[in-house]
């Protein structure tokens, strides 16, 4: 089922988009691109839970999709960290949280309610593949879908009790 955006952003143009990658010299998928000129990212439907085939990725709601304005903020808030951690050699612990998605062409796209990240990869063989990344144990890249638009339709109603339980009956397992 196609998850659905409540709380959308200010509507923004491909021009927006295009500047962006430029620059930062990359890529945004087309698919995640259309979702941009679409919602602009957003609050998330509740009761919507992905399912991903990936056994070690256990079921999560997502909370919101980031803005393009925030994309760009983290973009360059990751190349400054960068750049200072290599001329100054400082902050080592923030240059590490945030040079893992530097070197791995990614960039943060989402939040969940759990302690994942959602990222999208920009480019390389990877371009477009979404991930996640668990930020409290071992920050290691989880493919959850090869395409933004499989990602978006791999997502399940589930109510409230299978929420809380975290015991879920998907209808595609009946």
């Amino acid at each position: 089922m196609k998850l659905e955006i409540i709380g959308k952003n200010k509507q923004i143009s491909l021009k927006v988009i295009e500047k962006v990658e430029k620059n930062f010299n990359i890529s945004f998928p087309n698919g995640y691109k259309d979702f941009l000129l679409k919602t602009n990212g957003g609050r998330v439907q509740e009761c919507m839970v992905f399912k991903s085939n990936n056994e070690r990725v256990e079921p999560f709601e997502v909370r919101e999709f980031s803005s393009l304005e925030r994309v760009e903020e983290l973009l360059g808030y990751i190349k400054e960290e960068t750049d200072e951690f290599i001329l100054n050699n400082e902050n080592e612990e923030l240059f590490l949280s945030f040079y893992k998605y530097f070197k791995n062409k990614m960039f943060i796209i989402g939040e969940t309610y759990t302690s994942f990240d959602l990222s999208i990869c920009h480019s390389g063989e990877n371009i477009g593949k979404v991930y996640c990344v668990d930020n409290v144990h071992d920050d290691e890249f989880l493919l959850l879908a090869n395409s933004f638009d499989a990602f978006m339709n791999n997502f399940e109603p589930v109510t409230e009790e299978e929420l809380e339980t975290g015991k879920f009956h998907f209808q595609s397992e009946k």
